[in-house]
């Protein structure tokens, strides 16, 4: 990826970080909203240091509904390596989640909220629904297995339908029983959206 392209990226994240660091002293709440967007940037850094490491090229940051997405390269790459970058994204928020149990119990409630911020967007990044990690590591999966591309897509397509239908559907059920929540509508909604009509990352 070019240099230039490379720290474009790094400054959008970073004057985003700054700009809601400074709502923070003007606005009642916006804590909240920091924390949240602080546990993407940990989730991204896991990436980008991994990918770092093991020498994937990053090639572009592509935007989405619900924020960035980092591309990477992974073409000369074993499909071990794909699984790995693709992992430690919530890797790093469990231990950001561990790290603020463990140091962070005097700020009481924002620290609740930032460990459970972190373990949600773990977990909800391993989904094996399109546009979250975890497609990504199922297809790195089957591929290792079969080495079929064409057979990895199809299956990676049928499993994001397949899940995103029964999470939405577990979503109204929980909304008629006990009220789920207007964020985690939205979320069910959009995995539905992103897997019929997104593009798909297998």
């Amino acid at each position: 990826m070019p240099n230039k392209e490379r720290k474009n990226a790094i400054l959008r994240i970073l004057l985003l970080v700054f700009f809601l660091a400074f709502l923070i002293f003007f606005l009642k709440g916006t804590e909240y909203i920091f924390l949240l967007l602080l546990s993407a940037f940990i989730h991204e850094c896991g990436h980008i240091l991994t990918a770092k490491i093991l020498s994937v090229p990053f090639v572009r940051v592509r935007s989405g509904l619900f924020g960035l997405w980092m591309k990477y390269d992974f073409s000369g790459k074993s499909y071990l390596t794909e699984i790995i970058v693709s992992c430690f994204g919530a890797a790093f928020n469990v231990c950001a989640a561990a790290l603020a149990i463990s140091f962070f119990r005097p700020f009481g409630i924002l620290s609740l909220f930032f460990v459970f911020s972190n373990l949600s967007l773990a977990i909800f990044n391993l989904m094996p629904v399109s546009g979250f990690d975890g497609i990504g590591i199922l297809r790195s999966l089957i591929l290792t297995l079969t080495g079929e591309i064409s057979k990895a897509d199809k299956a990676c397509r049928i499993v994001s339908a397949v899940f995103s239908g029964a999470f939405f559907l577990l979503t109204v059920y929980i909304q008629m029983r006990a009220g789920a929540g207007l964020s985690l509508m939205l979320l069910s909604v959009f995995l539905l959206y992103n897997c019929f009509f997104g593009k798909s990352n297998c």
